[in-house]
């Protein structure tokens, strides 16, 4: 029987899968066995790589479609696991409003429904505005008709201005371009 000379070169370490007590790991590498291509190479190593047991080669387009094969598996696993958890989750829900007297239901009800929105709509809301130490926290205030009945006037007249005025900021009416669109023959808006 001839014995052959079998070579190897380790050309990268992609990691340890298990760890043996006898010193022995299960590696996936790439190594071109013998000077030929480099290929994906999964099987157990003495500590200093002088001595192997029988493994598993494969090429590029191999590896990969195991790859896919585990992630798809997995991602289909993950999505039946949300879905079989949302589903017990509505069932808790549904048991609790079913079991609860006929004046906790709708209470039951906003409460559940406060809490798959909370849950859904948390951190989309933007923060609350801060000041400095000492500040005032600053804001806008819109004029409205309620807050012109507010506001001093020297004359009952420039009252209403102020009033008609705020209507018109409100409501986005530009009295000059209506009026020069309606001289011009064109449309105005109301």
């Amino acid at each position: 029987m001839s014995e052959r000379n079998i070579t190897f070169e380790i050309r990268e370490h992609l990691g340890v899968i298990t760890k043996f007590d006898s010193g022995w790991n299960r590696e996936l590498n790439i190594i071109s066995w013998n000077g030929t291509a480099a290929k994906y190479d999964l099987r157990d190593w003495d500590p200093h790589h002088e001595r192997m047991s029988k493994g598993i080669t494969l090429h590029a387009a191999e590896m990969r479609k195991i790859v896919d094969l585990y992630l798809g598996n997995n991602t289909r696993k993950a999505v039946e696991e949300g879905r079989a958890m949302e589903a017990e989750r509505k069932q808790r829900q549904k048991k609790q409003i079913e079991n609860a007297g006929k004046e906790n239901r709708k209470e039951l009800r906003d409460t559940a429904s406060e809490q798959s929105d909370a849950a859904s709509y948390e951190g989309a809301l933007p923060p609350a505005p801060t000041c400095a130490e000492g500040e005032e926290l600053q804001t806008q205030m819109i004029p409205t008709a309620e807050t012109v009945d507010s506001v001093q006037c020297e004359e009952q007249a420039d009252c209403y201005d102020a009033v008609e005025d705020t209507v018109q900021v409100l409501a986005g009416v530009d009295e000059e371009a209506d009026f020069k669109a309606a001289q011009d023959g064109e449309e105005t808006p109301f």
